[in-house]
């Protein structure tokens, strides 16, 4: 039994030869403080260390660890999603950190030393300011169908399928809807206004939802070879809680919640069957 057979195998909740390994991408990621520990105490050189998401400052893992783990998945991303390892971040104001595509900007204190900075955060929100939803409508939203990113993650979907045997993963938050609500108006005043002013998180869901239907089409597109595309596992994620518990009232965000995410886990589902 191959790891592609044995991941797929356990997500049809039968049992395989041994259980799976999963290593590498945003949500099964290692810290790269740790990761160079790592390497240190595997003695194990990574000429190319480098971050596969700089805000959690996770790092990308060499092809030497995942083989010395057994590590079952391999992750699917385009090569210029990857930042390397002596990367400098912006400068804005007192903070230092990097813009994401939504006009977020991930920061922590400019006086910081870089190898002290375990993550960054979302100090600079867009909407925090915006009252109605037609100034949340006319925001420059990103364009979803926009591949100069893409560049490079074809020819690395054909590599993984063809010439390794692992399972292909990716996920580059598809479907994140309300908790990047929390990054574009603040943590705070997200929760208000989904209690206070709640067609203004709706508003912003729907453009987040249409943004997400265009990138996961066009990622899709990328890696479709005849019939079928070079991916075994699509994630979809986004935080709705904490270690403790939901940070919100279920019910309040299941109502606005589901029917948008519903939309496009079957649009999605669709294009994949």
């Amino acid at each position: 039994m191959n790891s592609r057979e044995r991941v797929i195998l356990t997500l049809n909740h039968t049992e395989p030869d041994k259980v799976p390994i999963d290593l590498g991408d945003y949500v099964t990621g290692i810290h790269i403080i740790a990761y160079r520990n790592l390497l240190d105490y595997l003695g194990i050189e990574d000429k190319n260390i480098g971050f596969n998401n700089f805000a959690g400052q996770t790092a990308n893992p060499c092809e030497e660890l995942l083989e010395r783990f057994e590590t079952d998945t391999r992750w699917l991303r385009a090569p210029l999603a990857f930042l390397p390892e002596k990367f400098k971040p912006a400068v804005e104001g007192k903070f230092q950190g990097i813009w994401d595509q939504f006009g977020v900007f991930w920061g922590i204190d400019a006086e910081k030393e870089l190898d002290e900075i375990l993550y960054y955060d979302p100090v600079i929100n867009p909407l925090s300011e915006m009252t109605t939803v037609k100034q949340i409508k006319d925001y420059n939203w990103p364009d979803g169908t926009d591949d100069n990113h893409m560049i490079g993650l074809r020819e690395r979907a054909k590599r993984l399928r063809e010439s390794t045997p692992y399972a292909i993963v990716t996920s580059p938050y598809i479907g994140n809807l309300f908790e990047t609500t929390t990054w574009l108006f603040g943590f705070d005043k997200a929760l208000r206004h989904l209690v206070r002013n709640p067609e203004l998180i709706v508003a912003a869901m729907e453009e987040l939802e249409k943004y997400w239907y265009d990138y996961a089409t066009t990622f899709l597109n990328k890696i479709k070879f005849g019939d079928e595309h070079y991916v075994d596992i699509v994630c979809l994620q986004g935080d709705l809680g904490t270690q403790s518990g939901p940070f919100m009232n279920l019910k309040r965000i299941y109502e606005i919640h589901r029917c948008l995410l519903q939309l496009l886990l079957y649009e999605k589902s669709r294009q994949c069957q």
